[in-house]
């Protein structure tokens, strides 16, 4: 993954920590470790039929390759040269939590560049 670009990166993250809660993972081996535990759990769906075969099989494929291609020491990493980035905020609070304080700092942004306008005398 290192491979790849943030512009690439931000999106591959954004999709899979919609379905991967991955709070609190500090290492890579945590990250690997959940998305493993995902891939088993898709399993035990297709197993159970809640998951067509198809849809199941996509899924366990697409973990799989993000396990052998880095994905969890590209989010580490891009953590650390980011800390108050999207990456860092998801795996330190929750992807929803990281969100709303993403907005809030927009937020703020905004409401400080709010400009004046001055008032013109009228002669």
């Amino acid at each position: 993954m290192d491979f790849l670009p943030d512009k690439e990166f931000h999106p591959i993250f954004d999709r899979v920590s919609r379905k991967v809660d991955l709070k609190g993972a500090g290492t890579p081996a945590e990250i690997n470790e959940r998305l493993t535990r995902k891939i088993k759990e898709y399993k035990r769906q297709l197993k159970k039929k809640r998951l067509k075969p198809s849809r199941a099989k996509r899924l366990i494929s697409g973990l799989r390759g993000l396990i052998f291609s880095g994905f969890g020491r590209r989010a580490i990493d891009e953590a650390i040269a980011n800390p108050r980035g999207e990456v860092a905020l998801t795996l330190r609070y929750g992807r929803e939590k990281a969100k709303e304080i993403l907005v809030e700092r927009a937020r703020k942004r905004i409401g400080s560049l709010r400009v004046r306008k001055r008032l013109r005398k009228r002669r």
